[in-house]
């Protein structure tokens, strides 16, 4: 006789070991974000919803018709299973349905990429990078919303990776040390973040941050003095997600626009002239954004 199919516990937390691997704190934080959201949107378990693909497969085309949103969470679930191999292995079948509901939607997603046409959400949102620039300039010196930009536009724009960056006038030890923080010296400052989505990958990203930037965020502190480069309302550090949210109501009210961090770098790369820079330039350029120069061609949209 075939051995008895082992019954699945619904209360089993399946965040457990995810939660004490080494992934960064920001995917893990990721993890229980969708985890949460998904739990309420369904009113049930997690893993209820995990051992049910028959229905929620199409509660999920409901609950998320954007193909990159539904994507993530099927991503997520998929997650669930590799980093549970018990869970995988008893239950292969549920596996390889999510799996295909991935594949499909991953294939969607990698179609619309491939012909580098905005989205509709990308049209609605999408400001020029030189407009992203006139707007810094025309905005009060030392102020909060300079700042932010100028931390997209001075710099190659990365991903929302500012919202836990330490101040230090003087670097303690390692062990004490935050991954992500800013050194600053009379009137030198050197960013160094080594906590980011693509990190194992292009290891910690230091530069040199630019005199104006430097004066902005000197003016800045004067005006708010911090432990952080940017804070919550309690003059705490904030989590990617909290960050990210706060960026976008920043810009929704200085270009009345949907605009994201990630369209900011979309514009960046509209704005190159790709066909005048070397393929060591283009390499430069896609590293100190965090990722490779594949990705990069994808950044570049068509109007």
């Amino acid at each position: 006789m075939p051995p008895k199919k082992k019954k699945i516990d619904e209360n089993f937390d399946p965040l457990e070991k995810i939660n004490g691997s080494d992934l960064s704190e920001n995917s893990k934080e990721n993890y229980k974000m969708r985890a949460h959201t998904l739990s309420k949107k369904a009113d049930k378990p997690l893993m209820y919803i995990i051992t049910h693909p028959e229905i929620y497969i199409k509660e999920l085309e409901k609950w998320y018709p954007k193909n990159t949103s539904r994507k993530a969470h099927l991503s997520f679930i998929l997650s669930i299973f590799r980093y549970n191999p018990d869970l995988l292995c008893d239950n292969r079948k549920i596996y390889d349905t999510w799996s295909e509901a991935f594949n499909e939607t991953h294939k969607k997603v990698i179609d619309r990429y491939e012909t580098n046409k905005p989205s509709d959400r990308q049209l609605e949102g999408y400001v020029a990078y030189d407009e992203i620039i006139k707007k810094r300039d025309s905005l009060e010196e030392g102020s909060i919303e300079r700042l932010l930009l100028g931390f997209y536009t001075y710099l190659r724009p990365r991903r929302c990776e500012y919202g836990k960056v330490k101040l230090y006038t003087k670097l303690p030890p390692e062990k004490d040390r935050e991954k992500n923080y800013i050194l600053m010296d009379n009137n030198k400052a050197k960013l160094h973040i080594s906590a980011y989505k693509t990190s194992k990958t292009y290891n910690a990203y230091e530069i040199e941050l630019p005199d104006p930037l430097v004066k902005d965020l000197k003016l800045s502190l004067k005006n708010n003095a911090r432990d952080w480069l940017f804070v919550d309302s309690n003059g705490d550090w904030q989590s990617n997600n909290t960050y990210c949210a706060w960026t976008l109501r920043v810009f929704k009210k200085l270009f009345s626009k949907p605009l994201t961090v990630s369209l900011i770098r979309h514009s960046y790369i509209d704005s190159m002239d790709m066909n005048n820079l070397s393929i060591k330039e283009r390499k430069e350029i896609a590293q100190e954004m965090g990722h490779n120069i594949e990705t990069q061609q994808i950044y570049k949209l068509i109007f």
